[in-house]
């Protein structure tokens, strides 16, 4: 995308007020500031439309807008009474929805139906633009909740995503210029983008083994990731906030890939590559047993050797003496415990 053309400030439809990127992505706009996009005599257009699909055509637009990370994003859960589909342009962020936590990196599409409790998360260090468009379906004053036409909600993976990019882009120009009749475009885009969604539960069996396939081997990453940089800095104090902060995912959402994709929590990787260490350390009979624990990474000695012997089945005198042999490797291995 042009950066110049296309800058993350805020971009509104005719007639409603301007609101800030804290605003749009906290769906602030009031009810009382939304401009009516509706066609004029939609039902005289459409009469081979189901009337229940009559709300697509007579939609309000509340906004459309892109945000960009820049002091990191934790929003408060809340709760509107439009339809939000974002589209996530670059980089990567975490939508919760209704409790769920869901990643959703670029090329992703997010659609949260009215009524729907959500919030986003990202933090500060995190580059990311997000494209917005929310939009209120009515149909006599009743809300419908669009997914049960086009058969999503919440975070997509689509083959569609590069035509979706296109769509996001040319519905920003046209709010960006709001040439003559851009409105009405404004709303055939919209229309395009939902035949896209619709057709994307369609794809073929083929597709979507290979976009599970692609979200398997995107969550084996992450795990392999995470265990490369425990192996890295296991010698230092890791907490899981630490880790959440390092990839940007809640503690909660990585501690059950990790162990989904390992077999292991965090916790136990963390003090299986230790205890891996500690012996590589005692094979060279350098360090005695405090040393070689406060190496890699324990402080306590007794939560060393409670961890060591879990794994190990003895103590790590026990190992030493073992991997020495003999009398006086015993009697070495005394002067380390009490070293």
């Amino acid at each position: 995308m042009d950066q110049e053309k296309y800058q993350p400030s805020e971009r509104t439809l005719e007639d409603t007020p301007v609101m800030s990127e804290e605003g749009v992505f906290n769906h602030l706009l009031s009810q009382q500031n939304r401009e009516t996009a509706g066609i004029v005599g939609a039902k005289d257009l459409s009469k081979n439309v189901p009337n229940e699909l009559l709300p697509v055509l007579e939609m309000k637009f509340v906004s459309i807008a892109t945000l960009s990370n820049k002091e990191g994003l934790s929003g408060v859960t809340h709760v509107h009474d439009w339809c939000d589909i974002s589209y996530v342009m670059r980089g990567q962020l975490v939508y919760e929805i209704e409790g769920k936590e869901t990643p959703a990196r670029e090329g992703d599409v997010v659609i949260i139906p009215a009524g729907v409790r959500h919030r986003e998360i990202a933090p500060a260090d995190r580059d990311f633009e997000v494209f917005f468009l929310c939009v209120d379906f009515t149909n006599v004053g009743r809300q419908i909740d669009i997914t049960d036409y086009i058969g999503h909600r919440g975070v997509i993976s689509t083959w569609y995503s590069r035509e979706i990019y296109k769509i996001c882009e040319n519905m920003l120009s046209e709010v960006t210029f709001r040439s003559k009749g851009y409105l009405l475009n404004l709303r055939a885009l919209v229309l395009n983008l939902l035949v896209l969604l619709c057709r994307a539960q369609d794809e073929p069996e083929q597709r979507i083994k290979s976009i599970k396939r692609i979200n398997s081997i995107r969550k084996k990453r992450i795990a392999d990731e995470v265990k490369s940089y425990l192996e890295t800095n296991y010698m230092q104090k890791i907490s899981l906030d630490d880790l959440s902060q390092a990839f940007f995912f809640t503690p909660q959402y990585l501690s059950t890939l990790f162990r989904k994709q390992t077999g292991h929590t965090i916790i136990e990787f963390l003090n299986i590559t230790r205890i891996k260490k500690a012996k590589e350390i005692f094979r060279q009979g350098e360090l005695n047993v405090s040393q070689a624990a406060l190496q890699v990474g324990f402080s306590d000695m007794h939560y060393f050797g409670k961890v060591f012997k879990q794994y190990e089945k003895q103590t790590p005198i026990q190992y030493i003496v073992e991997l020495k042999g003999g009398t006086d490797a015993a009697e070495d291995g005394g002067k380390a415990e009490k070293a």
